[in-house]
């Protein structure tokens, strides 16, 4: 089973049954281990899509992050630990 977290608002926490708090955490963050903390208690394959407007990129720099798909400022991530 794949989850699917996306950077909008409009496809919210519910996906993977995080409140909103905790959701607007892991999108503020700047910290790839707070990031990892978070997700690795979930099944993988595990991806993460980043919209134009992201602006923490570098959060997801990290081994534990490989790109899987990237245009136009549009990025997936698979999440491997």
């Amino acid at each position: 089973m794949a989850f699917r977290l996306f950077k909008e608002k409009n496809y919210s926490s519910w996906l993977i049954k995080w409140n909103l708090d905790t959701w607007n955490k892991f999108w503020s963050t700047n910290s790839s281990e707070e990031a990892i903390e978070m997700l690795k208690d979930y099944e993988k394959p595990l991806y993460i899509f980043i919209g134009k407007n992201y602006q923490n990129r570098d959060t997801f720099n990290d081994k534990c992050f490989e790109e899987y798909y990237k245009r136009d400022k549009t990025e997936i991530y698979e999440f491997k630990c």
